[in-house]
C-alpha cells in the first residue's frame, strides 16, 4: 500500500489535460468526455474536484457536485447550474491509473467526497457504476437505485452500467 505517498489536492484548471490523458488510458472511448465538459464541472463546483498525486505524479482525479439523488447526469452533458433542491452530492467521475490501482487511492477520494456530502449537510452520494466499477462501490456500501427515469438518462452510458446510492445514515 502507497497511501502515505499519496496526496490530495484541489484540481485547478491546469490539471484538466492530465484529467484528459488519463480518461484516455483508463476509459474505453466510449465512455470519454470533452475537456469543456470536466472544464465546466470544474468551474460549477470547484469544491468537489480533486486529485491524487503519488511523489508528484499525477495517478487520479474526481469530480463531484451537488445533485439530485433521482437523476442522474447524462455522460458527456453539461450540468447547466446546480439544482437549488440538490439533495446529493453526485460523484460523476473518478479514475485510477491502473498501475496506481488497488492501493487505497479511490478509497481517499471517496473520503473525501463524503467529507464535501456532510459539509452540504446531504445523507446521500450517487454514482453511476460503468461495468468495470461495480465491486468497488459495492465495496463502499453503495446500493443499486433504479426507476423508469434513471434507466432512461443511463443509455448515454451505453449496456451495464448501474445508478448506485450510498445513504451515509447507514453506513
Amino acid at each position: 500500500m502507497i497511501k502515505n505517498r499519496i496526496v490530495l489536492k484541489p484540481m485547478s484548471e491546469y490539471d484538466l489535460k492530465n484529467v484528459v490523458r488519463l480518461q484516455n488510458r483508463a476509459y474505453k472511448p466510449f465512455f470519454h468526455e470533452t475537456v469543456d465538459v470536466f472544464k465546466e464541472k470544474l468551474s460549477r463546483f470547484p469544491k468537489g474536484c480533486w486529485i491524487a498525486l503519488c511523489d508528484e505524479i499525477f495517478v487520479s482525479y474526481l469530480f463531484s457536485h451537488p445533485w439530485r439523488h433521482d437523476l442522474p447526469v447524462e455522460l458527456n452533458s453539461a450540468l447547466g447550474g446546480i439544482p437549488n433542491n440538490s439533495d446529493c452530492l453526485y460523484i460523476h467521475d473518478v479514475a485510477v491509473a491502473i498501475e496506481y490501482q488497488k492501493q487505497g487511492i479511490g478509497g481517499m477520494l471517496f473520503l473525501k467526497a463524503k467529507e464535501i456530502t456532510e459539509q452540504l449537510e446531504h445523507k446521500l452520494i450517487a454514482a453511476v457504476s460503468v461495468p468495470d466499477s461495480v465491486h468497488f462501490w459495492h465495496h463502499l456500501g453503495f446500493q443499486s437505485f433504479e426507476s423508469d427515469d434513471i434507466k432512461e438518462r443511463l443509455l448515454s452510458y451505453g449496456q451495464n452500467c448501474s445508478y448506485m446510492v450510498l445513504n451515509l445514515n447507514e453506513y
